[in-house]
């Protein structure tokens, strides 16, 4: 589409993107389309969470589970900022699971830099 204008802030935990060319309302819709077409469910509030918690626990990092906060912030009318932060460490899943979470980072990464 061609709104991603530049990185504000990168680290292991969240990462925070520019757009800009796009209302608030319709970066959401986007946002969302593209959360729901990689399989996250729409939790309310900006969370999106994919895979099962119980699961989780009882499994370990032999079941997949990502939980994820996107917020936007449209205070400068010729940007949007839109972050993304775990809103789950994987602790649950172990080293392993922390890798997982943290790999599924750099994936949205990549497809937040696409929009």
């Amino acid at each position: 589409m061609g709104y991603f204008r530049g990185v504000d802030l990168n680290s292991s935990e969240r990462f925070v993107y520019v757009y800009s060319g796009t209302s608030q309302s319709e970066l959401e819709n986007i946002i969302n389309e593209k959360m729901l077409s990689i399989g996250y469910k729409h939790l309310g509030n900006g969370l999106y969470e994919k895979g099962n918690r119980i699961m989780r626990l009882i499994l370990g990092a032999m079941s997949k589970y990502f939980k994820f906060q996107v917020s936007l912030d449209a205070s400068n009318p010729e940007e949007i900022k839109v972050g993304v932060a775990k809103a789950t460490s994987g602790m649950s899943g172990g080293l392993i699971g922390m890798n997982q979470v943290k790999t599924e980072l750099m994936h949205l990464r990549k497809i937040f830099e696409s929009i």
